[in-house]
């Protein structure tokens, strides 16, 4: 059985694994298997006691499913099952420059913040859309826990987290991030503070931001109050029309990213024919010249005999 850990990038997610790590003794899975090629990777393992997938996600997915165990997985994907779910949420500014920083310092992506606010052309869409996708407000055998909340008051959210999982914990927690930073690295784990994100963000990009988010934020109880009705409604749209139009390249994107992979397959196997064609080909141009080499020989040896027939005659 699975129980997902679930947030948007850059909400929590690591902190509330490696709680479930230091105070219950759980270790967790992801289900990307992550980024091998960073530096501290094999840190990160350590730290979070991360456990690999034993096969690709599409394999593993219905195998940890039917496990008699359970397995923890983090996720930032949208719900793929009904099972369990831990959902960590960040105030959405916060959220925005820091996964813009992760994009842009980690992954090496040229992307703008703006685009990172509104969802469009990033990875995983939109903080809004993401919140909407799991509805941990609403959906059954779902804990929400609010990334503030949990540095605030760790012993709270702690005892929310033993009654959910039904496990008593054998271990603490040291809610330090500058402990994270120090055991992994300072450009992963950047600070942790809200207020420094939100100090980052441009007046005009948070006024964007809060006309996509603002619905959700007053459900979370996240202050917004920078944008007028009639800003937010206008934003709002605009936001949607380049949306709807990102996703419309993003979906021909797609399709020919898919039309070139399956050109690719079939480039391969015919490459395979051709080279299993060479390969007879070889072998036959080998037999061909043992025969013409045998049929050399035997001329060469008719020719002898004659030669010594002749002379006896």
């Amino acid at each position: 059985m699975i129980t997902w850990i679930a947030s948007y990038p850059r909400s929590g997610n690591t902190v509330i694994r490696l709680i479930l790590k230091e105070v219950f003794g759980l270790r967790t899975k992801s289900k990307y298997n992550d980024d091998k090629s960073v530096p501290w990777y094999d840190r990160m393992v350590e730290l979070l006691g991360q456990e690999p997938l034993e096969a690709g996600w599409p394999d593993a997915l219905p195998q940890l499913r039917e496990s008699v165990e359970e397995h923890f997985v983090k996720t930032h994907d949208g719900p793929e099952t009904d099972d369990k779910c831990i959902y960590i949420v960040r105030e959405p500014c916060a959220t925005a420059v820091s996964y813009w920083h992760f994009l842009r310092d980690i992954q090496c992506l040229d992307v703008s913040l703006i685009a990172v606010a509104t969802g469009i052309s990033v990875p995983y869409g939109s903080w809004s859309d993401h919140f909407r996708s799991w509805n941990p407000l609403h959906r059954p055998r779902t804990l929400l826990v609010r990334f503030e909340d949990l540095l605030k008051d760790s012993a709270e959210i702690i005892a929310r987290l033993a009654d959910f999982l039904e496990r008593r914990p054998i271990g603490t927690w040291q809610g330090d991030i500058t402990r994270l930073r120090a055991a992994v690295s300072p450009v992963f784990f950047r600070s942790g503070s809200n207020d420094a994100n939100q100090a980052e963000m441009p007046p005009a990009v948070r006024r964007v931001l809060e006309s996509v988010c603002w619905r959700e934020m007053n459900q979370l109880g996240y202050p917004f109050s920078y944008a007028g009705k009639e800003d937010k409604q206008v934003l709002e749209s605009l936001v949607a029309v380049a949306s709807k139009g990102a996703a419309y390249w993003r979906g021909i994107a797609l399709d020919r990213q898919a039309e070139i992979e399956r050109l690719a397959d079939t480039c391969r196997e015919r490459q395979e024919l051709i080279d299993r064609l060479d390969a007879v080909c070889r072998e036959r141009q080998a037999s061909i010249e043992e025969l013409d080499a045998e049929c050399r020989r035997q001329r060469e040896a008719a020719k002898a005999i004659a030669s010594m027939i002749k002379c006896r005659g």
